[in-house]
């Protein structure tokens, strides 16, 4: 540091370096912490396959209807994460799906089909669907049954 003249004392000019070495350390931390949360994050993330599905029929409805049933439970985490960014950020609800799905493992229209599902089955509020068609299509059909 350069040494000013119109300082009043040493015991001053000690005080202002000791307080930029304590902010340069501070800040040296910060990065360090950043830097391992972000490690962990990547870490604890589960790879992301090539092939959102695999292929074992040659159907692919059908090979997204067996990868729904087998990975029932990374499909609902999923969901509880779509949720937790949802109350986050509440206007962007397909960016947080697929944000849910990509940092869960997830394949996207799985998840997409079974969210829906669980509306229509009323374990979820219908106000958090992001695809009102995928919940109409089920009311306009019951309501067609009735009306026949």
């Amino acid at each position: 540091m350069e040494y000013n003249r119109n300082e009043k004392s040493a015991k001053d000019r000690i005080k202002r370096e000791r307080n930029t070495d304590a902010k340069k350390f501070d800040r040296i931390l910060d990065r360090a912490k950043i830097r391992d949360a972000k490690i962990r994050a990547q870490a604890t993330r589960p790879k992301v396959q090539s092939e959102s599905v695999r292929t074992i029929t040659m159907q692919p409805d059908l090979d997204r209807l067996i990868d729904r049933v087998i990975n029932n439970k990374s499909y609902k985490r999923a969901i509880r994460y779509y949720l937790d960014m949802r109350r986050k950020k509440p206007g962007q609800a397909r960016k947080n799906a697929v944000a849910a799905a990509q940092h869960t493992g997830a394949d996207f229209r799985n998840l997409e089909k079974v969210f829906h599902d669980q509306i229509k089955k009323g374990k979820l509020p219908k106000h958090l669907a992001w695809r009102k068609d995928l919940i109409e299509e089920k009311i306009s059909n019951i309501i067609k049954e009735k009306v026949e």
